[in-house]
């Protein structure tokens, strides 16, 4: 077989287009002057690429010639197929969306009948003619906007490429379902092994999204290394690597995912095996489900309590102590933040518990004071803050904070917005694609191999 473009023809494409080309700028520029001259030309070009993919997909379909050993395999039986005739298929591509038409042979299996457009096959079109990088875009633009607002805004206002809000909906379905499918295999996006001496950060968290008319919590985790934490500005700090993994389901469903994505960045074992201890350190906000899932999937992390989670109970306190004394209060609460800095933790908590047996009980004081204490002593070994600050680690939570609000609360908490499961589910796998690094092109890439 050949596959041979002829260029002569190709360059023909252009030649024939010249003068329209000239006419249709004229034209532009009389009505709109130069201001929006650029937007003219673009879509003149667009338009005459999209007419020279045509002629030369159509002179590959019609030049092609099958020899005994060249013939294609038949997908189902692996026997050789047969060409039979000449049919005409749609496809569509970046460049402007628009359906155009080609002939492609169509090949035959005489053993079990399986038919199969090769042009089809060649181009890796779907079943609509969407070709790869169409198929991509609107992906990625449903990631981001609402599925006609990614129709109407990004891709046709912004782009310049017609792609329905239904089909922009049908291949981030599909899309979804491909990242589910990498996040339990540890292959959502691309890690890298630590550097020496590098600490890998874990976080989790949960958030609220509205499925099936009731509410139902989605649960993340975000894994960074150190150095990936970098400055970018004088006041601002972003984190430059990531991964993340998500899941409507239970914590053991994503303890699995989130182990199989820590398992890129850390060095092993002779036999296989991840190590853990003295490599991860696990932060969060105290919620039990979180620690237990640590502590069963990623057993010897460092684990750290978020201080700033800390800062806040230990503040809803002191203004329920000293409602009308703004300054004691900010002594009491600054005495025992102090002492976790000095690293006096047992001195910190046991003086709660004294406190509490000092009111009266049943009292809102009381109450609120034994309630802090009970939280805290239940987690002592995650209040090393003094220790964390020595060997440089980070304290406070806000990566998955931030994950959060930019996995679910930017594309799927918006005014009135409801969700399926299924739709919830793919939605929430490739938002964690898109928030991980190389997430999205690990999703195509399993995509376009499927397809192939």
């Amino acid at each position: 077989m050949e596959n041979i473009i002829d260029f002569e023809k190709v360059h023909k494409v252009f030649l024939e287009q010249e003068s329209q080309i000239t006419d249709m700028i004229k034209e532009a520029c009389a009505k709109n002057g130069l201001a929006r001259l650029d937007e003219f030309v673009r879509e003149v070009f667009l338009e005459l690429g999209d007419l020279v993919l045509q002629e030369v997909f159509r002179h590959i379909g019609n030049s092609v010639r099958f020899t005994d050993e060249s013939r294609p395999e038949c997908s189902c039986c692996g026997q050789p197929l047969e060409f039979k005739q000449m049919r005409k298929m749609p496809f569509r591509s970046s460049l402007t969306g628009k359906e155009r038409e080609i002939k492609s042979p169509l090949m035959v299996c005489k053993n079990c009948h399986t038919g199969s457009l090769w042009m089809r096959e060649l181009l890796d079109l779907d079943r609509d003619g969407f070709m790869q990088r169409l198929r991509e875009l609107s992906v990625k633009a449903g990631a981001i906007e609402t599925f006609e607002g990614a129709s109407e805004e990004i891709m046709a206002d912004m782009v310049g490429v017609k792609v329905s809000g239904s089909k922009i909906h049908t291949l981030c379905q599909d899309a979804g379902q491909t990242a589910e499918e990498l996040m339990y295999e540890g292959s959502l996006g691309e890690a890298r092994s630590l550097l020496p001496g590098e600490k890998l950060y874990v976080e989790a968290d949960g958030g609220m999204l509205h499925i099936d008319g009731d509410w139902h919590e989605a649960k993340l985790a975000i894994a960074f290394p150190q150095s990936s934490l970098a400055d970018i500005s004088k006041d601002r700090r972003a984190i430059t690597h990531r991964q993340v993994v998500s899941t409507l389901s239970d914590r053991e469903d994503l303890g699995k995912k989130l182990i199989k994505m820590a398992e890129g960045y850390l060095p092993k074992t002779p036999d296989g095996a991840p190590v853990i201890a003295g490599n991860v350190v696990v932060l969060g906000d105290g919620a039990k489900w979180i620690f237990n899932m640590m502590e069963e999937h990623l057993p010897g992390a460092t684990f750290i309590l978020d201080w700033y989670h800390l800062d806040e109970h230990v503040a809803d306190v002191g203004r329920i102590l000293f409602p009308d004394n703004e300054a004691t209060r900010k002594r009491w609460c600054s005495r025992k933040k102090n002492l976790l800095r000095k690293g006096r933790v047992d001195e910190m908590v046991d003086s709660l518990l004294r406190k509490s047996m000092s009111l009266k009980g049943g009292s809102k004081e009381q109450t609120a004071v034994a309630d802090l204490y009970k939280y805290l002593n239940e987690r002592r070994g995650c209040l090393k803050y003094r220790e964390a600050r020595n060997k440089g680690l980070i304290i406070g939570s806000g990566a998955v904070e931030s994950a959060i609000g930019h996995v679910y609360q930017q594309r799927m908490k918006r005014s009135g917005m409801r969700w399926s499961q299924d739709g919830a589910q793919a939605m929430c796998a490739l938002r964690a694609a898109y928030r991980s690094h190389n997430g999205l092109h690990s999703v195509f890439s399993r995509m376009n191999r499927k397809a192939a």
